[in-house]
């Protein structure tokens, strides 16, 4: 008797082991710096001043943060740019974008250790590629959207156009250096092997 229950117990974890996929989970931990302009806290290394988060207070500025991360509008956007069938990895065409958003937003975990400015941010998803490329583009989109929440008007819009000038400036660089490089023959170790 004990032997057949303890078969039937092994067959049982075996198919669920089958049916079941285990989530990978992909992390990330964000610190969240508070940055006050004109205040007479602590001065940073770029001229602004950081307080620091009392996290028992209601006013908790970490609240936001969670806010935003666990926010519609979040996953609307990670699902809109990573495509909804390939977070669900289904064919069907019933409202895929909304379920793509509620699973993004459903397999995500975000938790503040006590007295903390770093937040952990957890996705899960059943192939490990998309839990990467879905926490990726949460981190992303959280960015932008921390910007645009504690950024005064019309500042966000000029950070982004110095961005694509920067990024403007970075690839004719490039593209200069690549050029002197092959005028003068300048070769690296990798293309000599």
């Amino acid at each position: 008797m004990i032997v057949c229950l303890t078969l039937l117990g092994l067959a049982a974890a075996g198919a669920i082991y089958v049916k079941f996929e285990a989530p990978y989970g992909s992390t990330a931990k964000l610190l969240v710096r508070f940055i006050m302009e004109g205040s007479m806290l602590v001065p940073g290394t770029d001229g602004s001043f950081t307080k620091s988060v009392d996290p028992r207070g209601d006013n908790n500025p970490i609240n936001t943060e969670l806010e935003i991360l666990g926010s519609w509008d979040l996953a609307l956007e990670v699902a809109g740019k990573i495509g909804a069938r390939e977070i669900l990895g289904r064919e069907d065409d019933t409202n895929l974008l909304m379920a793509a958003a509620s699973q993004v937003r459903g397999n995500l975990k975000v938790d503040v250790a006590p007295k903390s400015s770093v937040i952990s941010i957890t996705y899960l998803n059943p192939r490990p590629d998309v839990a990467r490329r879905v926490l990726g583009e949460i981190v992303s989109r959280y960015r932008e959207m921390h910007l645009h929440a504690h950024s005064s008007a019309g500042t966000y819009d000029s950070l982004l156009r110095e961005t694509e000038l920067m990024g403007a400036e970075i690839k004719d660089t490039q593209t200069a250096l690549s050029s002197l490089k092959n005028k003068s023959g300048v070769t690296t170790v990798a293309e000599t092997k």
